[in-house]
């Protein structure tokens, strides 16, 4: 668990595979992915036109069709306002000020989102705490999964 300092408020955080419920390991899985594939914001929108660009290059039109399809959705997640970023943060909320937070549901995690939001969270903070977190996930996943791809595959 990790703690961090927002004014005179205290959020903490899951950062471990090991102490994360189930439901909301599945949950930050599914926005996590999200973000990967489709995105919702700006930067995710540039990386869909570098890779029409790629596949235009290759003329690999099945996949670019899906692409544009992708970078659609993206722009409409970037106007309603959805981050797929502070979604996968939110569920990773375990505490707001000795408070514990329930909240899986979209409509719970986006009000969890604005109330972070006017305790002072940035767009800086979460990004930064959240690649710390996929790392360290990522770190105990391989530990707790120690297989040889390669052997998978063959």
């Amino acid at each position: 668990m990790i703690e961090i300092k927002l004014n005179s408020n205290r959020i903490y955080l899951y950062d471990s595979i090991h102490e994360l419920p189930e439901v909301r390991f599945h949950e930050f899985n599914k926005y996590a992915l999200m973000d990967m594939g489709v995105g919702s914001d700006m930067d995710s929108i540039g990386r869909h036109f570098a890779n029409l660009d790629n596949l235009l290059k290759f003329k690999k039109f099945d996949e670019m069709v899906q692409e544009r399809k992708n970078m659609h959705l993206n722009y409409f997640y970037a106007i309603e306002k959805i981050s797929f970023k502070s979604l996968c943060f939110g569920v990773l909320v375990s505490k707001i000020n000795q408070e514990y937070t329930g909240a899986f549901t979209f409509e719970a995690l986006q009000a969890q989102s604005q109330r972070l939001s006017q305790m002072g969270l940035t767009n800086k903070l979460v990004t930064a705490t959240l690649e710390d977190i996929k790392k360290k996930l990522s770190q105990s996943f391989g530990l707790t999964f120690p297989v040889d791809m390669e052997v998978m595959m063959s």
